[in-house]
Order: structure tokens, then C-alpha cells, then sequence
């Protein structure tokens, strides 16, 4: 970022295993990058030496949203102890994480034929709405006309 974003451009969210619909996520998203300045369908350059640091205003948003932002340099993560086992513990378990992500893959598959027949019917339910509108509207037509 070249600037700091002006106040009513920005919107915390968190998303919370899957509670927020992609549709959803997508857009809002897309509305945020279409906040992104632009110039001749390219980034816009501003000379930043005058301006604040983006780290330190990152801070203070984090601050004023009463989100833990903690910096501490001299942390090291712990090293986990290693974990001794046999030959065919180790393949029984690379079996099973084979196994697990090849049903993941299948789940995935379904997942996404589902949401493809939810739209295909959408798609359907919309057409069939559109085409009684239009019968109605004839009927109405019909009717004004057998009345005079």
C-alpha cells in the first residue's frame, strides 16, 4: 500500500471455518480491490519518504480494534521434541494420510457437483419464473381484450 486508507474504506471481518458463504467472501473482496487507486490501468507510484510507515499505522488499527498485536523479537518458537517410532507405524500412517487425502479429493468432487446442480436449478427455477411472468402478462392481455 502506497497510502494509509481513509476510515470508511476499510471493514474487519473474520471469517470463522466456512460461516461466511464464498459468494459472499468473493465479493467483498472484489469491492476492496476495486478501492485500489489506480492511474492509466497501472499502480500509482507515490513518493512514500514523506509519509508514515504502513508497519506502525498496522499497529494502531490493530490497537483501536483491541486485537493482540505482539511483537517480540527475542521469542523463539520451541523446538518439539522428536518422536521415535517404527518403520511400519510410519507406513501405516503415510497409508492412511494417502487414504484421507484421497477421500478428501472425492468429497471435494462431490462438493462441487453439488453446487453445480444447486445453480443448474437456480438457473431452471429462474427461467420457468420469467416464462410465467410472461404468461400471466398475456393472459392479462387476453382478458382486457375479451373484455371489450
Amino acid at each position: 500500500m502506497w497510502e494509509r486508507p481513509k476510515e470508511d474504506e476499510l471493514e474487519e471481518f473474520i471469517l470463522h471455518g466456512g460461516e461466511t458463504s464464498y459468494r459472499e467472501l468473493l465479493r467483498k473482496v472484489t469491492r476492496a480491490w476495486e478501492k485500489v487507486h489506480v492511474k492509466d490501468n497501472k499502480p500509482k507510484r507515490k513518493d512514500t519518504s514523506s509519509e508514515e510507515s504502513y508497519t506502525p499505522w498496522v499497529k494502531e488499527r490493530v490497537r483501536l480494534i483491541k486485537l493482540s498485536f505482539v511483537i517480540d523479537p527475542t521469542y523463539v518458537p520451541g523446538i518439539p521434541n522428536h518422536i521415535t517410532m517404527s518403520i511400519e507405524e510410519v507406513d501405516r500412517l503415510k497409508a492412511n494420510i494417502a487414504r484421507l487425502k484421497k477421500a478428501q479429493a472425492e468429497g471435494k468432487r462431490w462438493k462441487r457437483a453439488s453446487e453445480l446442480a444447486i445453480w443448474e436449478h437456480q438457473e431452471r427455477e429462474h427461467v420457468i419464473m420469467t416464462q410465467i411472468r410472461g404468461f400471466k402478462e398475456a393472459l392479462a392481455k387476453s382478458r382486457a381484450i375479451a373484455a371489450r
